[in-house]
């Protein structure tokens, strides 16, 4: 039985990894289909749940981990209608990146 979603190591890939605050799945999509993704830290902690859009061949997918501390996530991907799963690791180095902003009543002191 072949799987829809192809699950050979050089087929999931992650790079950069270890990153700073972005990084790039990239995964076989033979099915077209919508996978779902979930990103969660090493102690199980849901942090992300999304879906890539469906496309047919190879697919990029962006990971944005700028707001997480340094550590190792895990992208857990899961095809619904195929019932195939798969996982990968990745390590994120440096502090977490806060949103910026601009608060100029601070600055001016009201």
């Amino acid at each position: 039985l072949q799987h829809e979603v192809d699950t050979t190591s050089s087929h999931i890939a992650v790079h950069p990894n270890p990153c700073l605050e972005h990084t790039v799945l990239t995964l076989e999509n033979k099915r077209n289909e919508h996978i779902k993704v979930f990103i969660s830290d090493i102690l199980g902690k849901l942090l992300i749940s999304e879906e890539t859009p469906s496309v047919d061949g190879l697919q990029n997918y962006s990971i944005d981990l700028s707001t997480y501390p340094a550590g190792e996530y895990i992208v857990a991907l899961f095809s619904p209608s195929s019932l195939w799963s798969g996982s990968v690791h990745i390590i994120k180095m440096g502090p977490a990146v806060q949103p910026w902003s601009l608060d100029l009543k601070k600055m001016v002191g009201r």
